[in-house]
């Protein structure tokens, strides 16, 4: 019987061993290979990042100061270029980033940090915040500090009429265009250089009256009211501006939530004015009581609180919003924005600091060289022609002769932004000597 010997299994055994040592070096060798091409490509993937974030970082620096929380201190601006005019131009924001209305002002601040991260002109204009909630004596400190550079030419502000004194008072002693982000009585807004980026709450009321009328949503129209100074405000102005027009209205005053509201007749349309919470309650109790009606709210009153206390009313609500321009007509910039994810939860609030930031950009960039940084009535009025700005929100128009014209259109709140139920808008003229002093 043939058969291998004990040396040749060995041979076999060695070659077999020999055979497996190679195949997992050349294994070894594929990974390492492999591990090492992935390093480097996604070292390179970081690096890229990297330097995105970092000038997407520096573009934030530019669009706010490190001092926002503590409402104060920043950076100081670019030197002056040898030809002595500011190589930057500053704003500051004085929004509520603290207390009961800081959702709203960190909206507003929201989309004013999306205007500048997306802006041509983030190497030329600074914006800075300021938390106008603080006490006012620290509001007051604090804009001080902020307005001692001469490079600010414009104070943008959104706070209760309560708390606009301790920002009126060193502004104006720097002769700034100050811009109210926010309505307000026609007693505070007829200060010298303030102009009211959103109109006053009297001009709006009568807009809202033209509305209306043009619109023809049904008469008897109810004219509701919690007795609030806004909502006083409103009423008066309302109810002026439609007896003028001839529009069938009935005035109620309901302030007292506990009791009933005595409806003689089912009005079609409601048209409400008081404060948010009030307005949500009138709604329910209305719709309880039959009524059935097209509730008609200011658009000041679309705050989140209200859109979610009233579920599945909010489609029976209309709002009454200023437009520039087609509701539908976004602007190339706030497109690529949201395609950039700078805007996180966008609402109105954002809309309306991310069109004052633009309008703001375009006033520095059409004032007189001459005119310095400061945007007074010289500076908005020296410019050949009307200076106008169409946006998404609170678009606005001032003439040469100092004239606002301003769009009112008919809104329903979808999908947490405004669509508009009317193919058409009604330009609204009206003197706007009261917003610009003489």
């Amino acid at each position: 019987m043939t058969g291998r010997t004990w040396m040749e299994w060995e041979r076999i055994r060695r070659r077999r061993r020999r055979r497996r040592i190679l195949a997992v070096v050349v294994l070894l060798a594929v990974g390492v290979g492999w591990a090492v091409n992935w390093r480097l490509s996604t070292r390179d993937e970081r690096s890229s990042v990297n330097r995105t974030d970092r000038a997407q970082s520096a573009i934030n620096e530019k669009a706010t100061a490190p001092g926002d929380k503590e409402g104060g201190e920043g950076k100081e601006p670019a030197a002056m270029g040898t030809d002595g005019a500011q190589s930057r131009l500053e704003a500051v924001a004085v929004l509520p980033l603290s207390g009961p209305f800081a959702a709203e002002g960190k909206a507003l601040q929201r989309g004013m940090k999306t205007a500048m991260a997306t802006s041509e002109e983030r190497e030329m204009i600074a914006l800075r915040f300021l938390d106008g909630w603080l006490s006012e004596s620290a509001v007051r400190k604090a804009l001080a500090q902020a307005l001692e550079r001469t490079s600010v030419g414009a104070v943008l502000v959104y706070l209760p009429v309560s708390k606009w004194q301790a920002v009126l008072a060193r502004a104006l002693e720097r002769e700034l265009l100050v811009i109210a982000l926010n309505p307000g009585p026609e007693n505070l807004l007829e200060k010298a250089s303030v102009l009211s980026f959103l109109g006053t709450d009297e001009d709006a009321a009568k807009d809202t009256a033209r509305l209306l009328a043009s619109e023809r949503l049904g008469s008897p129209v109810l004219l509701l009211t919690d007795g609030s100074p806004l909502g006083t405000r409103w009423a008066e102005s309302l109810s002026a501006e439609a007896d003028r027009l001839g529009l069938a209205l009935t005035l109620m005053t309901w302030s007292d939530a506990a009791s009933p509201l005595d409806l003689t007749q089912r009005p079609k349309t409601v048209f409400l004015a008081g404060a948010p919470h009030w307005a949500a309650e009138a709604i329910r109790v209305l719709e309880l009581a039959q009524c059935h009606s097209l509730y008609v709210l200011p658009y000041i009153l679309a705050r989140p609180t209200l859109l979610e206390s009233l579920g599945p009313l909010v489609e029976k609500v209309r709002f009454a919003v200023p437009m520039g321009g087609a509701l539908e007509d976004e602007t190339e910039g706030f497109e690529d924005a949201f395609r950039r994810k700078f805007w996180k939860n966008p609402d109105w609030m954002a809309r309306v600091g991310y069109d004052a930031v633009r309008w703001v950009e375009q006033l520095f960039s059409e004032a007189p060289k001459d005119a310095g940084p400061n945007l007074s009535r010289k500076a908005l009025f020296g410019t050949e022609g009307p200076m106008s700005f169409q946006g998404l929100v609170g678009a606005l128009t001032v003439t040469e002769k100092g004239r606002v014209q301003r769009h009112m259109v008919f809104a329903r709140w979808k999908d947490g932004s405004f669509e508009p139920t009317s193919q058409e808008s009604h330009r609204v003229e009206h003197a706007a000597e009261r917003h610009i002093a003489p």
